[in-house]
């Protein structure tokens, strides 16, 4: 009796044991499989994150060259190498890289000294221009072809002349440079207001 209870017990402690490593065993393999679940998530979203920046790197991309395209859309209006060889005066320039006054005058009047017409008819002060810039492009106005008596008056070699009485900046400029065309010089040296009409008596500086 006492041999049937012994072995009762022990069997018992068996069962209790077997029962215990059984529970630590489920209890391990749930550790497992949430840790497993931990990483599967933190691959996800590490794999989200990187395509996330991907689609914000190729929508930033996108956006800069929209706008890029955008800024330069304007530039073509006028101002491309093949409207340069049909440029008319009496229009509207958009100023490109590079470009000046004198350079603008060049284009349309093919003379440089013309970049006091276009000044004057976009009441620019500081002679500067930027690139994006509507320029009006006035239609070139020759003065007035001097006289032969006036043309005969002999060639100005001195720095400084006094006008004379109707007396033109283009007759001017034909006795000092040998071209009328040179009058803006004049103008420009003098800081004229109204190169159409110098008083008779000015005296004028005259560039070499």
């Amino acid at each position: 009796m006492h041999m049937a209870r012994k072995r009762k017990n022990i069997q018992t402690k068996q069962l209790l044991q077997e029962a215990a490593f059984s529970q630590q065993e489920q209890k391990s393999k749930i550790t497992q499989f949430i840790e497993r679940s931990h990483l599967r998530q933190s691959y996800t979203s590490l794999l989200l994150g990187i395509v996330v920046v991907i689609v914000v790197i190729i929508v930033g991309v996108s956006v800069v060259k929209g706008i890029n395209g955008f800024a330069k859309k304007p530039t073509t209006e006028v101002s491309s190498d093949s409207t340069e060889k049909t440029k008319e005066a009496g229009t509207v320039y958009t100023v490109i890289e590079g470009d000046s006054l004198t350079s603008i005058a060049d284009k349309f009047y093919g003379t440089p000294e013309k970049w006091v017409d276009i000044a004057k008819a976009n009441n620019i002060e500081d002679e500067t221009v930027a690139p994006g810039m509507k320029l009006t492009i006035p239609k070139a106005t020759k003065p007035p072809e001097p006289t032969q008596t006036k043309e005969a008056n002999g060639k100005i070699s001195g720095e400084t002349y006094t006008v004379g009485e109707g007396e033109s900046l283009w007759d001017i400029a034909v006795r000092a440079y040998g071209d009328g065309y040179q009058w803006p010089r004049i103008v420009e040296a003098n800081k004229l207001e109204n190169p159409d009409y110098v008083p008779p008596g000015t005296v004028l500086k005259i560039p070499r």
